[in-house]
């Protein structure tokens, strides 16, 4: 049997961690969103419009919002608000694709 080694003294609840303020959490997500559409770049993959999405598939333009919140969708959330669907998830539900 080996010896336990000794734990720093100290936990993590008991550490005193940085605060984060709501301009960090703006910039996290910023920051994903573009790496998201660079990874989509990367892989030449269009971005839809909710719009554009609606058309294709047939529905209003809310019922794709409302699928996208309802995680049917894969999507994009832009910092605006507004979604973009990749291309590929249209070809998924056009091809009776669950997942």
């Amino acid at each position: 049997m080996t010896p336990a080694t000794k734990l720093p003294s100290g936990n993590l609840l008991t550490r005193s961690l940085p605060s984060v303020t709501v301009a960090d959490w703006i910039d996290l997500h910023i920051c994903f969103v573009v790496l998201v559409f660079v990874v989509c770049m990367v892989r030449r993959e269009r971005l839809l419009r909710s719009g554009e999405v609606a058309e294709i598939l047939g529905v209003d333009r809310h019922t794709v919002v409302k699928w996208i919140k309802e995680g049917k969708i894969k999507a994009i959330k832009l910092p605006s608000g507004r979604y973009r669907i990749p291309e590929s998830e249209v070809r998924k539900i056009l091809e009776g694709g669950s997942d």
